[in-house]
């Protein structure tokens, strides 16, 4: 998952959280709706980048090593 993406799917769960709970203090139920929905597209967003991580094939992530069969710690 590349660093961009987690930090849009990580500032779209939090905005909606952050809406969700403002509204309800304040009764507004079409706000809290509109926040909830944030909130999951952030949650589905970091769950579709996990998913391309776990079947992305290992030599093509950015930290494999540059020559198979190389391995520097």
């Amino acid at each position: 998952m590349s660093a961009g993406e987690r930090a849009r799917a990580k500032a779209e769960q939090v905005v909606g959280k952050t809406v969700r709970k403002a509204a309800h203090a304040l009764h507004k139920e079409t706000l809290a709706a509109k926040g909830a929905a944030l909130e999951t597209r952030g949650r589905l967003r970091g769950t579709k980048e996990r998913a391309k991580d776990t079947f992305t094939p290992w030599h093509l992530h950015a930290l494999a090593p540059s020559r198979p069969g190389t391995f520097t710690l």
